[in-house]
């Protein structure tokens, strides 16, 4: 796989449009297959640059305690466990980034040289259940008011994040555009694997975590039309959601420096910001995890078996990485019992060459097991896509509440009418026990628009004259001593 260096920068273009499913393939697979070693030391950072063209939420790391959900990232949470490893105070990040490619019809050039591309999509599966390091309020990208999703809640996927490079190759026509392929779609099974024996234990909920027998987080369905992951499970609630996003690279991406460092290209990192499904993200059902995929369809022709994909206009999710060259420091995060064995979330992507000359396109390749198939040759570190996903849940508690046993809510009820609204809209409430009460709307970028404080009482509602506000999606939140709940409104004219 090839791979680069990184930089920053924020950034979203979208035009939507919803896609229609495709058959499901299955893509359980036995040994890992060695794939080639990134180019890490030919690229770099030409700037740092943001740029937010669209969007609904403030960055990961610069959210504010009153924004509605919470942002999670695997990336930036290993970061904190490693000691701020992926962002040093000093020196180079240790950042890769990858390019994306239809097909394998195009070569690619890596460091042992130029073969048939093997990245046609990447993948980030995040579990905000089950991994505890997501509602620990120690790691300090958490807050306690943040929500913590428990297995009998609901809740919505409604944005994504991903730190890639776009590179604009000056030679293509100014009209020419790409389109970028954005997947979210709720899982259920999980997978194991033996990194001693090297190999897949399959869906076996019998096999317990330990240090050597591993959770695999990738999908279990691959979309050969799209792409794209499905849900792993034919129940009511697991659907998938497709949205395309036309980008003009000539505005969301960026030509690439070839002069000032002789023999390296040096590039712009861009993060970029996408809503799901029109802003109304994707609803997943109590219990499931969810996998987000990425892929890039380049609007340039090509001549199949002849042309380099380095020539064209790329998308390319950024990688974090950890670990050496030496065995004794490859996946130290993952090769630790209370860490990597029961860490649920994980970066993957589509080989589409097929595995093992078994003539199975389109699968999920985890990124840790090809560090493992890989380690013995080449000794590679361990890879963490450069994705967040930001999750709505009204019903959830607080990471501060989950850490209190027994809590009994002082909240009871509440809702808001009409949903949604013109002119006014109303939000009553009951409370289990008297407490002291606000209410307050905000926008999706976490800006307070109107706050009603309701006193100490056990009932009440809160009405908001809404003609002035402009229509769009909103959060209602109340809250009741050290409790809050938020729930989404809609507001029309």
């Amino acid at each position: 796989m090839m791979k680069k260096l990184l930089l920053a920068l924020f950034a979203i273009n979208a035009t939507y449009a919803s896609m229609a499913q495709s058959a499901a393939t299955s893509i359980i697979f036995d040994n890992p297959q060695q794939t080639h070693s990134p180019m890490q030391n030919k690229h770099g950072i030409s700037s740092n640059e943001t740029k937010l063209i669209n969007g609904l939420h403030t960055n990961p790391l610069a959210r504010t305690t009153t924004e509605p959900g919470k942002w999670y990232s695997h990336y930036l949470t290993v970061n904190k466990l490693l000691g701020d490893a992926f962002f040093p105070a000093s020196g180079t990040p240790p950042e890769t980034w990858e390019g994306m490619w239809w097909d394998s019809t195009v070569t690619k050039r890596y460091s042992n040289g130029v073969f048939a591309n093997e990245m046609a999509g990447a993948c980030q599966t995040f579990d905000p259940i089950r991994y505890r390091y997501y509602n620990d309020p120690t790691v300090s990208i958490n807050n306690t008011t943040d929500i913590a999703v428990q297995a009998d809640k609901t809740y919505i996927v409604d944005t994504i994040q991903i730190r890639a490079v776009y590179v604009h190759r000056p030679a293509r026509p100014s009209s020419v555009r790409d389109t970028l392929i954005i997947s979210v779609s709720p899982q259920a099974n999980d997978f194991y694997y033996d990194s001693t024996g090297h190999n897949w234990l399959h869906n076996n909920p019998g096999v317990p975590p330990t240090d050597t027998i591993l959770f695999s987080a990738q999908p279990k369905y691959a979309d050969s039309v799209h792409r794209a992951a499905f849900p792993d499970v034919s129940t009511a609630g697991y659907v998938q959601t497709l949205d395309t996003i036309i980008l003009n690279p000539s505005v969301d991406g960026h030509l690439p420096d070839l002069t000032s460092h002789p023999g390296q290209e040096f590039d712009t990192l861009t993060t970029y910001q996408f809503v799901i499904n029109h802003g109304l993200g994707n609803t997943i059902p109590a219990g499931a995890h969810f996998a987000v995929t990425v892929s890039f369809k380049s609007g340039d022709t090509w001549v199949q078996n002849v042309d380099s994909i380095n020539k064209f206009s790329t998308f390319q999710p950024v990688y974090s990485f950890e670990g050496t060259s030496t065995a004794a420091t490859w996946m130290t995060y993952w090769l630790k019992s209370d860490t990597g064995s029961h860490d649920y979330n994980g970066s993957s992507y589509i080989d589409s060459r097929g595995r093992n000359n078994q003539g199975i396109p389109d699968h999920w390749v985890s990124e840790f097991v090809v560090q493992d198939a890989n380690n013995f040759s080449t000794g590679w570190p361990t890879q963490y896509m450069q994705m967040s996903a930001h999750v709505n849940c009204p019903t959830c508690i607080t990471i501060a509440q989950l850490a209190v046993p027994n809590v009994v809510s002082a909240i009871n009820t509440v809702k808001a009418y009409p949903n949604p609204a013109n002119n006014e809209l109303n939000v009553p409430f009951i409370l289990n026990q008297s407490s002291a009460v606000s209410v307050s709307l905000t926008n999706v970028i976490g800006q307070v628009i109107s706050t009603q404080n309701m006193g100490k009482v056990t009932t009440g509602k809160a009405v908001f004259n809404t003609t002035a506000i402009p229509g769009g999606v909103y959060f209602y939140t109340l809250t009741a001593g050290a409790e809050r709940t938020t729930g989404r409104v809609v507001i029309t004219h």
